[in-house]
C-alpha cells in the first residue's frame, strides 16, 4: 500500500540510486557495502517551513563504504558523499539539509565507514 510518506521516501532512493545504485528504503537484513539506505529522520514530520496544507518530511541517507584499510574507506566514503549529494541535487524537490560526521558502524559482524545525509521535502496529503 502506498501513501503520501511511502511515496516521498521512494522519490529519495530512486534519487540515490542515479549515484549509489546499491541503495534500499530501509535498512537491508543482508547487503554488501558500499550502498545507502533511507531512513527516518528527526524530526520525521514537521510543519514549521512548510506552506499552507504542506508537511516537511525528513529523511536520513545512510551511505556506507565498503569494507577495508581505514584511508581506502574513507576516500571511497567521500566519493559516495559527492555521488550521493549530486544525485539528490538532481532532483528539485529535495533539499539537503547537512552531512553527519562520519563513523563506524555494524553491520551483521562486520563495522563499516559511514555518514548520513540529512534529506527533506515538502508534501501535500489532501
Amino acid at each position: 500500500m502506498s501513501n503520501a510518506f511511502t511515496d516521498a521516501r521512494n522519490q529519495v532512493k530512486t534519487a540515490v540510486v542515479a549515484g549509489i545504485p546499491n541503495t534500499f528504503t530501509v535498512v537491508p537484513e543482508r547487503a554488501t557495502p558500499p550502498m545507502a539506505w533511507v531512513a527516518p529522520g528527526d524530526p520525521y514530520i514537521s510543519y514549521e517551513g512548510a506552506t499552507f496544507g504542506g508537511e516537511i518530511l525528513r529523511f536520513e541517507v545512510v551511505v556506507v563504504a565498503s569494507g577495508g584499510v581505514n584511508e581506502t574507506q574513507a576516500d571511497e566514503l567521500d566519493d559516495l558523499i559527492a555521488s550521493a549529494l549530486d544525485a539528490l541535487a538532481a532532483d528539485d524537490e529535495l533539499f539537503v539539509v547537512d552531512v553527519g560526521q562520519p563513523g563506524r558502524i555494524a553491520i551483521g559482524t562486520e563495522k563499516y565507514l559511514a555518514a548520513a545525509i540529512a534529506v527533506q521535502i515538502q508534501i501535500r496529503r489532501t
